[in-house]
């Protein structure tokens, strides 16, 4: 005890020295949300909206997109669910609508009081499926919607106590995560059951979605929601990871008590493998994924030790860390109070990826990813986080907050007329920008058109709040011209002075437009420099086991020596690319911190082009795309094989994704050598690229494909030759084809293979 305490007042006085030196260089964050939303950029006007029964339980989503509108799409669906009144025995019921009649196409009656209800797509059905939780007299359920029918099934979850003597048990039952997170091959959902005042059950449960079975249950000691409770990714070791809420309503379960929060880690098994206390007192101990795979960002009030019990005179701090799939801390800040809200997004000034900190009241902090302090707000109510979002009219992605969609400069750009628990696309534009929304808010919701508010507008929208003042003013000027004229007619010296002061006011102004228009120019210039960067990228990718697999290849039964050396030929390339598989997948995770580090080897560009044209081979008949090499195949560069078979793999991809609707595609492969210099060119005779985007085509996330592509595939050869010194150029013309020429430095010659 007498060398605990003094550690840990060393390490909160070091915490605040260290934060407090970056707090004196960090940005002004400028929140813009309160004030007149009168006169925002966007309007949303709603075209249907429901609200809840105020004699019904609450639920705690209860309106979702099953299937956004696409271009070429005639309708969207929707689902609505909602419970009946307390004053009638009656089912709940889920409604499906059609977008934009909004009628209702399907009405299912669930004998259960809703609790939650979700979504998750099913890989055999077109449309997201609807589950759910509920409860009736003593029982727990958890419940599918069959799709294209009108039953559902159910999976029995817990009994209830009544401990508070009232006779009823109305249970809190949050659907925390939907996920094949053991990779299995089978969607399992979490659900916590919080009895609330009756204490009892507190469980967490794993439920089995494909099968509607229980997997594992664990007694958990306080409240548990989905904003702090995230898969561990991790294919060889599955599990969750997730902080508790302490109550302070003295109920303990084994070694924990609901008087602490705590972090835990479970394994796919329901075992508790690791857990840490982080707050005595009434904590929500907030989480958020890294872009790391494997690390999180966690807020707590105690320094994480691993102990279970606290030592009652260790002083409570505010504290941000970043902890690994254990729970093991990596790194700790200081941190400056209650933490509402935390999410990734690029900071505007750098376009590089940031971890923004929502206050409850206190300031709204900006860090990077190793959480050093970038820009922080004035005092403000942090707004609370939904999604993130594209609208029309706007090529960035936006803000949805509960109280309206900011843009990444946080400027309200709409306003919500209520609390927004969720926010989703209804129908989309060509480039997969929403351009009708819907929008829930606890029991109830709205689905509304987004419109861009041009000058006209505003100029009507200001007519009518300010009417009375701008017919005054018309009058007092009607008024004024009057009594002007009146005296240019009874002096002329009167005239001559009126004349004189008439030009130098006109003077006047004009060298005040003049400076406004400077300032005007030099605003441009700021904000065209502070957005230049680019978006950085988070690649959170796991790849399903296929040793299993191949092993059982392996032991089917063959034909005879030869199908068994093909079996092993075939295992064989199977292993390599899935090694080869992991290994790009480390590269392209690297991508956004990587600029520098580089591994330049003797790679043969014979072995890198029949590597690619193998791994499309099925592609390339299937296309029936004519293929030809050419030049002098068998040179040597300095570069990395792995990521020169990478880069040319983007280019073959991206030609054969052009050639998609070529009657005669070809695709050519020509190599030549400049001095010390050797020219890859990969040329189709596909639609080319039009001109009012080649200029956008190396730019990182964008991209002409946004339903299968992720706008990297060129930002990311550009970046493997820049790393070797080596250069990317393009040539296209719209309906002749393009060439694009990878050009990189001669390393020594190899034999032709």
């Amino acid at each position: 005890m007498s060398r605990i305490i003094p550690f840990t007042g060393l390490f909160i006085i070091y915490c605040f020295v260290v934060n407090t030196s970056t707090v004196l260089a960090v940005d002004h964050l400028a929140v813009e949300g309160s004030g007149d939303t009168t006169y925002l950029p966007y309007s949303l006007d709603t075209t249907w909206s429901t609200a809840g029964s105020p004699f019904a339980k609450p639920i705690m989503h209860s309106l979702f997109v099953l299937r956004p509108m696409r271009p070429g799409d005639s309708t969207a669906e929707l689902a609505r669910a909602y419970n009946s009144t307390i004053f009638a025995d009656e089912p709940s019921v889920t409604s499906q609508r059609i977008f934009p009649s909004l009628t209702v196409e399907d009405d299912d009656p669930i004998w259960l009081t809703f609790s939650d209800v979700a979504t998750y797509d099913d890989p055999g059905q077109d449309i997201r499926q609807l589950v759910g939780t509920g409860y009736r007299n003593d029982s727990a359920w958890f419940f599918q919607l069959i799709p294209d029918s009108d039953g559902y099934v159910r999976c029995f979850l817990a009994t209830g106590r009544d401990s508070t003597g009232d006779g009823r048990w109305e249970p809190g039952l949050p659907i925390l995560l939907i996920e094949d997170y053991d990779y299995d091959g089978h969607t399992e959902a979490f659900v916590y059951i919080n009895s609330g005042r009756d204490y009892l059950p507190r469980l967490l449960i794993c439920v089995d979605i494909d099968e509607m079975r229980i997997e594992w249950s664990v007694d958990m000691p306080g409240n548990l929601d989905r904003h702090r409770f995230y898969s561990l990714e991790d294919s060889l070791s599955p599990g969750v990871i997730f902080t508790a809420y302490n109550p302070k309503q003295g109920v303990t379960l084994g070694k924990f008590s609901d008087l602490y929060a705590y972090l835990f880690v479970v394994d796919a098994k329901g075992n508790i493998t690791n857990n840490y206390m982080v707050a005595r007192s009434h904590y929500y101990a907030r989480m958020r994924p890294a872009p790391e795979p494997g690390q999180y960002y966690l807020s707590h009030r105690l320094p994480i030790t691993g102990a279970t019990e606290s030592d009652e005179d260790d002083a409570e701090g505010y504290y941000l860390s970043i902890v690994d799939r254990h729970g093991s801390v990596l790194k700790t800040i200081a941190g400056e109070g209650p933490v509402r809200d935390m999410w990734m997004g690029p900071y505007p000034k750098t376009g590089q990826a940031a971890l923004y900190v929502s206050p409850f009241n206190g300031r709204m902090l900006v860090y990077s990813p190793d959480l050093q302090l970038l820009a922080a707000s004035d005092t403000i109510t942090g707004p609370v986080f939904v999604t993130w979002l594209r609208i029309t009219g706007r090529s960035d992605s936006v803000i949805a907050f509960s109280d309206g969609i900011y843009d990444q400069n946080l400027h309200k750009q709409l306003h919500f007329s209520g609390p927004a628990s969720s926010v989703e696309a209804v129908k989309l534009d060509s480039v997969g920008r929403a351009i009708t929304i819907a929008v829930g808010s606890g029991s109830g919701g709205m689905v509304g058109d987004i419109h861009s508010q041009d000058i006209f507008k505003f100029v009507s929208i200001f007519y009518v709040h300010h009417q009375s003042y701008i017919l005054s003013g018309l009058l007092g000027l009607f008024l004024v011209l009057i009594v002007v004229n009146y005296y240019r007619q009874r002096t002329k010296q009167n005239l001559v002075t009126i004349t004189r002061q008439k030009k130098e006011l006109e003077t006047a102004h004009q060298a005040l437009r003049d400076a406004q228009a400077k300032l005007v120019e030099q605003e441009k210039y700021k904000q065209a420099r502070d957005i230049a960067g680019g978006f950085a990228h988070e690649i959170r990718n796991a790849l399903f086991p296929a040793e299993a697999a191949l092993t059982r290849l392996k032991q089917m039964p063959n034909g005879g020596n030869a199908n068994s050396q093909k079996t092993d030929k075939y295992v064989g390339s199977a292993n390599r690319a899935v090694e080869r598989a992991i290994g790009i997948t480390e590269i392209i995770s690297r991508y956004t911190r990587l600029g520098s580090e580089s591994q330049p080897a003797n790679v043969g560009l014979k072995s890198v082009i029949d590597e690619v044209l193998a791994a499309n081979a099925d592609r390339i008949d299937d296309q029936g795309v004519a293929v030809e090499v050419k030049g002098e195949t068998d040179v040597s560069v300095s570069a990395n094989h792995d990521q020169m078979v990478m880069a040319l793999n983007n280019l073959v991809r991206n030609s054969l994704d052009a050639l998609a609707e070529t009657s005669d595609p070809h695709v050519c492969l020509l190599v030549e050598t400049e001095k010390n210099t050797v020219a890859l060119s990969v040329t189709d005779n596909g639609a080319g690229i039009p001109d009012d985007i080649k200029e956008r085509v190396f730019d990182a996330f964008f991209s002409t494909k946004p339903d299968t592509g992720t706008g990297l595939g060129l930002s990311v050869v550009a970046r493997i030759l820049d790393m070797y010194d080596g250069t990317l150029d393009m040539k296209s013309a719209p309906g002749e084809g393009t060439t694009f020429t990878m050009r990189l430095k001669q390393a020594d010659r190899v034999a032709p293979s």
